[in-house]
């Protein structure tokens, strides 16, 4: 029973972490769009004629 809460609680603060670091990232993400003035939005490799 011990080593199921401490697991349960181990995922939990590592779930915090992960969502810490993904808002972390966007909003760098965000500043680097505010700095360009415009949003790329492009998927891949560029294809001709597009």
């Amino acid at each position: 029973m011990k080593i199921t809460k401490l697991l349960t609680s181990v995922a939990t603060a590592g779930a915090i972490l992960v969502a810490g670091a993904a808002s972390a990232s966007a909003e760098s993400t965000l500043e680097i769009v505010k700095k360009r003035g415009h949003l790329r939005c492009q998927v891949g490799q560029p294809q001709p004629g597009f």
